[in-house]
C-alpha cells in the first residue's frame, strides 16, 4: 500500500511529477539538502600533474513536505514507522554533478540507484517524510 500511494503521488493521473521540487510552500525558502560523504579509499594521487582519484559514499538526505503532508496519512497510522526502497527515477531527487577540472562533468546517480525513504508517522501526530540518496 505505501509503495503504491508514493508512486500515485509522483505519478498523479498518469503526469510524471518527478521534476517538481518536494515543497508545500515555496515561499518557505529553499529545499534544506544536507549532504555528508565517506571517503572508502585513496586510489592514485599524483601532485605532479594534479590528479587524484578518490572512492567513497554520498548521502544527500531533504525532507519531503508534500509527502509528509498529503501522502502518508493514506497508508501510515499514528505510531507507523517504515522504509521504502524506490526506484530513482520514480521519485525527486536533487540533480548533482561530479566536476572533473582535469577533464569532463559527468552526472551523480542513474537508474541503477534506489532511493530510501524513511517515513514516521510520531504518537503526537508529527509527520517525516525523509528522502535519502
Amino acid at each position: 500500500m505505501a509503495y503504491k500511494a508514493l508512486y500515485e503521488h509522483y505519478y498523479n493521473s498518469g503526469v510524471k511529477l518527478n521534476s517538481i521540487v518536494p515543497l508545500l510552500n515555496e515561499s518557505n525558502g529553499a529545499l534544506q539538502i544536507n549532504i555528508s560523504m565517506s571517503l572508502d579509499s585513496l586510489n592514485e594521487f599524483d601532485a605532479v600533474s594534479g590528479l587524484i582519484d578518490v572512492s567513497g559514499d554520498m548521502y544527500l538526505e531533504w525532507f519531503d513536505e508534500i509527502v509528509a503532508d498529503q501522502v502518508m496519512t493514506s497508508f501510515m497510522n499514528v505510531g507507523d514507522e517504515m522504509e521504502l526502497y524506490i526506484e530513482y527515477d520514480k521519485a525527486w531527487v536533487p540533480n548533482m554533478v561530479l566536476v572533473n577540472d582535469v577533464d569532463s562533468v559527468n552526472a551523480i546517480g542513474d537508474e541503477t540507484y534506489r532511493l530510501r525513504y524513511f517515513l514516521s508517522y510520531s504518537s503526537t501526530g508529527n509527520k517525516i517524510a525523509k528522502g535519502i540518496y
